[in-house]
C-alpha cells in the first residue's frame, strides 16, 4: 500500500509547503491514530465517545503506517531543535519502560503474554521509535568508521527492505517449529536469539535474490 501512494506522497512532500504538509499530517497521525490506539487499551470514561468521532471523520489518508513513512522522511531530511530531541529520548525511554512494566502486568494477571502497550501505533512505539531513529542519525552517523566498516554497513543497509519484506515468513516458519520468545524461561535471552534466528535466514535469502539477475534489481 505505501509502494502504491508513494508517488502521491512524493508530490507532497517535495512541493514548495513540503515541510509544513508534512508536520500537517504527522500530528493528525498522532492525533487520530496513535493516540486513539493508545487510550482504548484504557478504561477512561469518555473512550467510547473519542471512538464514536474517529467513525464520524474517519482520516484513513493520514493513518495507518502512513503516518510513520512520512515521519521517517522528516526526521531524516529536516534537524528538530535540542529541546525536541531530548524531550522525544525521555518520553521514549519513559513510555517503553512504562509500556513493559504494564504489560508484564497484564500478562501476569491474565496469565497469558501481552504486548498491546508498546504496539506500533501506541504513544510508547512512536516515541520509542523516533528516539532511536534521532539518536542514530544525530549521534551514530558521527562515529568514524573505516572505509571496511563503511562498507559492510552500506551493504547491510541495502538489504534492509528486502528483509523486512521476508523477515514474515521465517518469523512463521520459526513459530510452527516452536522457535519463538517463549522457548526458554529467560525472554533476555530468547528475544536477542529469535532476533537472530530470523536476521539470518531473511538476510541470505535477500543475498541470493539479489544475485538473480533482473528479478533481483526490481525485487529487493
Amino acid at each position: 500500500g505505501l509502494l502504491i501512494i508513494t508517488p502521491m506522497l512524493w508530490e507532497i512532500v517535495n512541493s514548495a509547503r513540503g515541510k509544513q504538509w508534512e508536520e500537517y499530517m504527522i500530528v493528525l497521525f498522532l492525533v487520530f491514530q496513535i493516540l486513539p490506539y493508545t487510550i482504548n487499551y484504557f478504561p477512561l470514561p469518555w473512550k467510547d465517545h473519542i471512538m464514536d468521532i474517529l467513525q464520524t471523520v474517519q482520516p484513513e489518508m493520514v493513518t495507518g503506517y502512513i503516518g510513520y513513512f512520512i515521519l521517517g522522511h522528516y526526521l531524516s531530511h529536516y534537524e528538530v531543535s535540542k529541546k525536541l530531541e531530548y524531550l522525544v529520548y525521555v518520553l521514549g525511554v519513559i513510555l517503553i519502560l512504562a509500556a513493559i512494566g504494564l504489560c508484564y502486568i497484564s500478562s501476569q494477571k491474565s496469565g497469558k503474554p501481552i504486548q498491546s502497550f508498546y504496539e506500533n501505533y501506541t504513544l510508547a512505539g512512536f516515541f520509542w521509535g523516533s528516539s532511536f531513529f534521532l539518536f542514530f542519525k544525530n549521534h551514530v552517523s558521527k562515529i568514524q568508521w573505516t572505509e571496511k566498516q563503511e562498507a559492510v554497513i552500506c551493504r547491510l543497509g541495502s538489504y534492509t527492505l528486502g528483509i523486512y519484506l521476508i523477515h514474515v515468513l521465517f518469523r512463521d516458519i520459526l513459530h510452527r517449529a516452536g522457535v519463538d520468545s517463549l522457548m526458554i524461561g529467560n525472554t533476555v535471552i530468547a528475544v536477542p536469539l529469535v532476533m537472530v534466528c530470523i536476521f539470518v535466514p531473511s538476510c541470505i535469502a535477500v543475498i541470493l535474490i539479489k544475485k538473480i539477475p533482473v528479478l533481483g534489481k526490481w525485487i529487493v
